[in-house]
């Protein structure tokens, strides 16, 4: 067997809507595209393995190395933990454009859906532009103010919900509106409306009706004018409207609540307004 040596791989780099030249202007990155997203620098996920680049075992594939080298190469926890998979994936990300950063699922649930292991991350900023944002931590379902609207209303089973969103416009051309990569507005943003009123119902949706309109711009595969209307296992009801062609002078998200003689009204989830018989409280 051959003697370990440190090794150098091959970046994999990834084209993405939302990329740009960073990776290669910085990092020096080989371009593929002025839309490079993502450069792979250590993987063994399926059908892109990194590639040795320098040594004389060049050529060979990272997973081809742990079968060869197994604990010596990875270390015994890693081999008796993970056998011949590697659990890590190393890349840089440079975003130019929004990047939305999911929640992934557990071993368990992954192992149940996907037949793979789950999935913790990591993150460093390595650079940003002056203007560059970073927003953490919101999840409309779990804010101050859903939880004191749920408490309003926790003896009370059937609810009228009500959901605006008054979502503004958004370029044809933006990555959101691709249906493989955004999904459209509906299933890209659509579906945490969605999810927000199942929490305040309570209850799992037993029936759903939608409808849309046009919108202004008929190069848009995925619609963003469109109301949903559900119905909950425990008799609550639902409104949602979304549309993309309001005032920009009216508030982007405005959430009714009503039930056994209470009301509660959350606005752009900076206030909220909560009532009961006649007087608020």
């Amino acid at each position: 067997m051959n003697k370990l040596y440190p090794f150098k791989f091959t970046p994999i780099i990834k084209e993405k809507l939302w990329g740009g030249t960073k990776l290669s202007r910085i990092l020096g990155k080989v371009s593929t595209s002025p839309l490079d997203g993502e450069s792979w620098e250590l993987s063994a996920v399926p059908n892109n393995h990194s590639i040795l680049a320098n040594g004389h075992l060049a050529g060979a594939s990272l997973p081809e190395l742990i079968a060869e080298y197994k604990q010596e190469l990875v270390g015994d926890f890693v081999f008796d933990t993970y056998g011949m998979s590697f659990p890590l994936l190393f890349k840089f990300i440079d975003a130019q454009e929004d990047l939305s950063i999911q929640v992934h699922p557990n071993d368990e649930l992954a192992l149940e859906r996907h037949n793979s292991l789950g999935k913790t991350e990591m993150w460093y900023i390595v650079d940003a532009d002056d203007d560059a944002s970073l927003i953490v931590g919101f999840n409309r379902n779990f804010s101050l103010l859903t939880e004191k609207v749920l408490s309003l209303f926790k003896d009370i089973e059937k609810k009228i919900i009500n959901i605006r969103v008054n979502a503004g416009e958004i370029d044809k051309d933006h990555w959101t509106q691709n249906p493989k990569i955004g999904g459209g507005r509906l299933i890209g943003e659509g579906c945490h409306f969605i999810s927000l009123a199942s929490c305040i119902a309570s209850s799992n949706i037993s029936k759903v009706y939608t409808n849309s309109i046009n919108s202004k711009n008929s190069e848009i595969m995925c619609n963003d004018n469109f109301n949903i209307s559900l119905k909950f296992e425990n008799g609550s009801i639902a409104n949602i409207v979304y549309t993309s062609d309001g005032s920009t002078a009216v508030e982007k998200e405005y959430v009714e609540v009503f039930g056994g003689g209470r009301s509660a009204k959350i606005i752009d989830f900076q206030q909220l307004d909560l009532f009961e018989n006649n007087k608020r409280i």
